[in-house]
């Protein structure tokens, strides 16, 4: 008889590991274009929006600013970075959707935004690599910029916040945003 018990406390232990909400598994969410990741469906306070820049001395990625956000059911945080001559700005935006007589209409309010001095830089963002978000509490890579002045973008495949980043110096700076989900 004990062994039944201890097989059925066992049998039961796992089944909770595998089904519990704070098990290793966890789910991607989904990104809607023009509006950013829909978190409607997961349990959350605020979202935090880090930006990372990489042309230190030593190459590693340096924290410049965060955003704190809390989009309201059936709104979605996003950020996008704007260039200029010598400039980016990072510009957070709570972003929703209204429809009105079978026509859509999308929204922007830009919530927050930070400027940052980047030398030598023409103004023109050529593209950036996105990253998936799952729905967890860690901090998760959201989107990588390289800056440069050439048509061409250089990712460095190793991306870690704790290594050095683009030591040959190949772009300008590289700006890293990163999303915490609390």
């Amino acid at each position: 008889m004990k062994r039944r018990t201890k097989h059925g406390i066992i049998s039961a232990l796992v089944l909770i590991l595998l089904f519990s909400p704070s098990g290793c598994s966890s789910r991607k969410l989904e990104y809607h274009g023009n509006l950013g990741y829909d978190l409607s469906n997961i349990d959350y306070e605020e979202v935090v929006f880090n930006i990372y820049h990489s042309n230190t001395e030593q190459h590693t990625w340096e924290k410049l600013t965060e955003f704190l956000c809390s989009p309201e059911k059936g709104h979605y945080a996003d950020i996008r970075l704007e260039g200029s001559e010598n400039r980016i700005t990072a510009i957070v935006e709570d972003n929703y959707v209204a429809e009105e007589n079978d026509i859509e209409t999308f929204y922007t309010e830009d919530i927050n935004s930070y400027e940052f001095a980047i030398n030598g830089f023409q103004g023109t963002l050529n593209g950036f690599q996105t990253f998936e978000i799952e729905d967890t509490d860690e901090e998760q890579y959201y989107r990588l910029y390289p800056v440069t002045n050439d048509s061409g973008i250089s990712y460095s495949r190793d991306l870690s916040l704790n290594t050095p980043y683009d030591e040959e110096e190949v772009n300008l700076d590289n700006i890293l945003i990163t999303m915490t989900i609390e």
